[in-house]
């Protein structure tokens, strides 16, 4: 069984993915091909049955021969989803909950940082102003303030869970509500009650994944419906939100502000308005990256890897109709 990996070049890298492959498979790594030298990778495209990448794309898709199972290194995959490999049989999964602890403190960390206007106070350092007052009379308390998680998936699920530990009220929307809600959220919402969704938040959170009916779900209409003291946090996609009709609401003051981790073209363009807008807080797309991510896609393969080879249930399986 031939396996092609392209997940690191790094040379430290490769040598622990090979053992985290070991220590799942044991011997049973002997009946392997496995090709881990990503300079390698391109060559060994038509015979792999298995593959492992970030990014996959329609061209390399259509050089393979023998595959049946892709593993995508991330969570959000859309843009490797090729209408030929939708349609064809190929098993696709991903790296569903390897995000979550990081991508939850993000969203606590700049839910904290809004409510003690710490975004005022650097304004000021930079300014050389002393705002104190002013940070005084707008800062607030989390206890009584309603976070809403658009999409609970292991990543919503994660958010709710920090957000309740320091007291805070979680509602959540999804499509879906024949699954039972996560244990930290206190309403579920569906996808056709998003107006009341949208009211009743003080912070409303996107982690939404990118699918026919996600795109622009927020558009003018919807982002009028939230309160005028509300937070947007987005760390889906750029793309879930119409970011002209954002951008206005936002200039307008109709919403108290916005923390934008994702956006429709990246990196976000410098003569966007949103780098100079002291009601957005831009950071460039690091939500679901950091230094041990590479280690935990590798781990996360390495499982699967096994459930393969012993052809047990694949962990993750994307549904490549649903688009999640």
């Amino acid at each position: 069984m031939l396996v092609a990996v392209n997940l690191s070049s790094n040379p430290a890298r490769l040598q622990k993915l090979r053992e985290q492959i070991a220590a799942q498979l044991g011997a049973e790594m002997a009946a392997l091909d496995l090709v881990l030298d990503p300079t390698q990778f391109a060559d060994n495209l038509a015979a792999a049955e298995v593959i492992a990448a970030y990014r996959f794309s329609a061209d390399q898709f259509a050089q393979c021969r023998n595959l049946r199972w892709l593993y995508l290194g991330a969570a959000g995959i859309e843009k490797s989803l090729s209408p030929a490999l939708v349609q064809s049989d190929v098993i696709v999964t991903n790296a569903r909950g390897i995000h979550g602890d990081r991508m939850a403190e993000f969203v606590l960390g700049a839910i904290l940082f809004l409510a003690n206007r710490f975004d005022l106070a650097v304004h000021g350092q930079l300014a050389q102003q002393w705002r104190q007052k002013e940070i005084v009379k707008t800062r607030f308390a989390l206890a009584d303030k309603t976070v809403g998680v658009a999409g609970l998936g292991a990543i919503g699920a994660e958010i709710a869970r920090w957000c309740t530990a320091v007291g805070m009220r979680v509602i959540g929307l999804r499509r879906d509500l024949i699954l039972p809600p996560p244990a930290a959220v206190a309403e579920i919402y569906a996808t056709t009650q998003i107006d009341d969704f949208l009211q009743r938040s003080d912070f409303v959170v996107l982690t939404l994944p990118l699918t026919p009916e996600t795109r622009g779900l927020l558009n003018a209409t919807r982002l009028r419906r939230l309160k005028p003291t509300a937070y947007l946090i987005n760390i889906g996609r750029g793309e879930l939100v119409e970011e002209s009709a954002l951008l206005e609401i936002l200039q307008e003051k109709k919403i108290a502000g916005a923390v934008l981790d994702v956006f429709q073209t990246e990196p976000l363009p410098p003569a966007h308005p949103f780098w100079q807008m002291e009601n957005v807080l831009v950071t460039p797309h690091i939500s679901g990256n950091f230094e041990e991510y590479v280690d935990r896609v590798g781990a996360q393969f390495a499982e699967n890897l096994a459930r393969y080879v012993r052809g047990e249930a694949l962990l993750n399986v994307f549904d490549k109709q649903r688009g999640y």
